[in-house]
């Protein structure tokens, strides 16, 4: 798997590795400094960009790699089986996914300090009504909770999407989404897979546009290679 060191596009593909605890080598780039080595995987990229993902056992060589983070975290959930056990089951997976990334649009009202007239005046607008459509979602699928059950990759792209609200502002979920959802990110870092991930060395920090800071690409703090 190759990508920059950022969170970005390859967080969900990383933490769908990381919950099924599959093997893999991991390539980060550091922009500029290791631009050569971007430039010559770009050329390999089917749409020259990255993430890229090569899996020799599934016929995808390094010569060839797949591309689009959504085609690689759609494929990494085929592969692992987090698509569920029927077409209805991967349906609702898919439709859970693309709601988590509509909703991550939105991620200043949902991180937002909002007064009371505010609430109800956005109570029935993008994100915050789809965040009860998403806990009836939630409830015909695996409960996090529940080491043993498999989850599916709308579960993961949902959690990374609260994981990051709740790093712009600590207690926003519960604030202008809902409780349940903020249990599920809870339960989702406990995951012991997921939880050896967020401390590890590939779990990179946020950059301040992540945060919803001035500064896009650069870190709150100064991040060097090898730490």
């Amino acid at each position: 798997f190759m990508y920059f060191v950022l969170k970005g596009l390859g967080e969900v593909p990383r933490l769908i590795l990381a919950e099924v605890g599959a093997p893999y080598d991991h390539f980060a780039i550091f922009g500029g400094e290791d631009q050569a080595i971007s430039m010559e995987w770009r050329a390999r990229s089917p749409n020259g960009l990255l993430p890229l993902l090569s899996s020799s056992d599934d016929g995808i060589p390094y010569s060839s790699p797949i591309c689009q983070s959504g085609s690689i975290i759609r494929f990494l959930a085929k592969k692992y089986g987090l698509v569920g056990t029927s077409i209805a089951e991967e349906t609702a997976a898919d439709i859970l996914y693309e709601t988590a990334k509509d909703m991550g649009g939105h991620m200043d009202k949902i991180c937002a300090v909002m007064s009371n007239e505010e609430e109800k005046d956005m109570a029935a607008k993008l994100p915050f009504a789809s965040a009860l459509r998403v806990e009836k979602m939630l409830e015909k699928m695996a409960d996090p909770n529940d080491a043993s059950a498999a989850l599916n990759y709308g579960q993961i792209q949902l959690f990374k999407l609260l994981s990051t609200c709740e790093a712009r502002r600590a207690g926003c979920i519960r604030d202008n989404l809902s409780v349940k959802l903020d249990e599920f990110r809870i339960a989702m870092e406990k995951r012991p897979g997921i939880a050896a991930y967020l401390t590890s060395s590939v779990c990179f920090p946020y950059t301040k546009g992540e945060l919803g800071q001035e500064g896009g690409y650069v870190y709150v703090e100064p991040f060097k290679r090898g730490a």
